[in-house]
């Protein structure tokens, strides 16, 4: 397979990660998370408004996700440059991008919770940064970039040399 090929098939397979993470992450919180956050409120919210809100908010981490784990396999692909023999001068970069995205998955709920929809998380506590993070971070960013690093850094991500050979 050649470069572009094999760049196109991880950019496609980097996109349905993600998508798959979302809906994943919609039915947990959806249907999980969401029953219980209406039933310890016990007010007046309705659960299908709560679950439109969330459908934006799982939408709206969903693309940064994507986008981050998107500039990954960009990066791998065309702008980094093997230096030398092994990628793990690369991983302070993986690791760094997967930070930001930690970090992102908890303050943006938040900040849409505190600043936007102060009804949205009532009693339910870190549950849905908990579970961004699970998904969007541990999931998606480092079991996707697993298998859409190029072939170069395929061993950047941390324990890729288990799934990888």
């Amino acid at each position: 397979m050649n470069s572009r090929t094999e760049f196109i098939t991880h950019l496609v397979m980097a996109i349905m990660i993600m998508l798959v993470i979302s809906v994943i992450a919609y039915y947990i919180g959806g249907n999980f998370i969401g029953d219980s956050i209406i039933d310890e409120a016990q007010t007046e919210i309705k659960l299908s408004e709560w679950k439109k809100d969330y459908f934006f908010l799982v939408r709206y981490m969903g693309t940064i996700a994507g986008f981050i784990l998107v500039l990954w396999v960009v990066l791998t692909h065309w702008l980094l440059r093997p230096s030398d023999s092994t990628s793990q001068g690369k991983r302070w970069l993986w690791i760094s991008l997967g930070i930001i995205l930690a970090t992102l998955c908890i303050i943006l709920p938040y900040g849409y919770v505190v600043f936007l929809k102060n009804h949205f998380l009532i009693g339910g506590g870190m549950s849905l940064q908990l579970l961004f993070l699970i998904c969007y971070c541990i999931v998606g960013y480092w079991g996707g970039s697993i298998f859409v690093t190029s072939n170069t850094y395929k061993y950047t991500p941390i324990f890729a040399d288990f799934f990888r050979s």
